[in-house]
């Protein structure tokens, strides 16, 4: 069996990024940019109004109380053609282009109509009070955004202003998915006392979701004969990724190896050194696809989808594929069998003193009621029997905002 930080190596060493492409600019957010994205024009491209108020020359309110005529409106949009005089003001708006002749503003909380077309302005006012100069936050031509920048909603609102509507990302990869088993229906039938529902395919597009990936192929269940396996594995060697769920141990209804290597496929990796997930299977197919053959039982591909799909993913986005671990101290003491490296559902928090993370009761892989209020996993190494509380131990997150994660 191969040690799982190998079989990680293995599996990035095939995950080859993909060819950027355009997208419209509601479709890069979650994308990675491959190209630099610069300022079209000063920003702001003209000196601007901090607030609502009156845009004055601060020559003019020096006193406590100045009074000026109002000679013109400028709200935000307004081509501010006005040019102020000696004794002049014009009402503004936040965000409007400053007058020709006035250096400032005086907010509006600090004024009082007089009547007519007068206002008295409280002082004494300096110079570029309330104004944001153009330019200010980005030269025309400045880089905004360099290439292998992830696309936050702020970034992609930021391409926006700038007027880059099609930009030019590491696209995320188009992906089938597949489950395979006699024991198997849908989501929607009725099992037999005998029977499951196929869970697995939920949790695995669930988790393609998170990871950016909108195109998703469900394939739906594979039953345990050649014939059928075969044709389903082919349709999902025509997305850039397969990822199949059972059919990968040894028993006599296991052939989904047999079956990827009759289409053409390269298995790389088939079992790894951890618990759960030992029959993990990973393929190239015949033009380059990525294949992953999950175990059967949902936390075995939860684990999986982890450790081996997901930094895969990320790393054909042009995102890094680091698995986001951290260290936390034991709150109750954990153990496991020698001869494997384990990842046990845990749950684990934010402390004054540090991350601490506690085991949480669990009955193997099928155990999806238990791993489902796992927000990370312990991981023990192969080594290690045992850790008491109090000792330090690796975690792999599971969710975000745990205030323990990177970007």
């Amino acid at each position: 069996m191969i040690e799982v930080a190998q079989a990680r190596r293995k599996i990035l060493d095939c995950a080859r990024r993909l060819k950027p492409r355009r997208v419209a600019l509601p479709d890069a957010a979650g994308l990675v940019l491959a190209e630099n994205v610069k300022a079209d024009r000063d920003l702001p491209p003209f000196d601007r109004a901090r607030m609502d108020g009156y845009a004055v020359r601060a020559a003019d309110v020096t006193g406590a109380w100045s009074e000026l005529d109002v000679v013109s409106d400028a709200p935000a949009g307004s081509s501010a053609a006005v040019l102020l005089h000696r004794g002049q003001c014009a009402r503004i708006s936040t965000g409007a282009p400053l007058p020709a002749g006035a250096d400032s503003v005086v907010m509006v909380e600090r004024s009082e109509a007089v009547g007519g077309r007068r206002v008295r302005l409280a002082g004494p006012v300096t110079s570029r009070q309330h104004v944001a100069p153009r330019g200010e936050e980005a030269r025309r031509g400045r880089v905004l955004a360099p290439r292998g920048t992830l696309l936050t909603p702020a970034r992609t609102g930021l391409l926006a202003m700038v007027g880059h509507t099609k930009p030019l990302v590491q696209p995320a990869p188009s992906v089938a998915v597949l489950a395979t088993g006699n024991e198997l229906v849908g989501l929607e039938d009725q099992p037999a006392r005998q029977q499951i529902r196929d869970s697995n395919s939920v949790l695995v597009e669930a988790m393609l979701g998170r990871l950016g990936v909108r195109e998703v192929r469900p394939l739906g269940i594979a039953r345990d004969r050649r014939g059928h396996l075969a044709r389903c594995l082919r349709r999902g060697l025509e997305s850039d990724l397969l990822l199949t769920s059972g059919g990968v141990s040894v028993g006599d209804c296991d052939l989904v190896p047999q079956a990827l290597a009759e289409l053409g496929c390269r298995i790389v990796i088939h079992k790894v050194a951890m618990r759960p997930g030992k029959p993990f299977l990973f393929a190239e197919g015949p033009a380059g696809q990525l294949v992953f053959g999950l175990p059967g039982n949902p936390v075995a591909v939860l684990v999986t989808l982890l450790e081996f799909a997901g930094p895969a993913v990320r790393k054909l986005m042009g995102r890094s594929p680091e698995v986001r671990e951290r260290r936390a101290r034991l709150r109750a003491p954990c153990s496991k069998e020698p001869g494997r490296m384990a990842f046990l559902p845990a749950r684990t928090v934010c402390r004054p003193g540090g991350p601490e993370t506690e085991p949480i009761a669990w009955h193997g892989s099928a155990d999806l009621v238990a791993a489902s209020q796992a927000n990370s996993l312990i991981v023990l190494p192969r080594s290690v029997r045992r850790k008491a509380a109090g000792r330090m131990v690796a975690v792999h997150l599971l969710e975000d905002g745990l205030g323990l994660a990177d970007e």
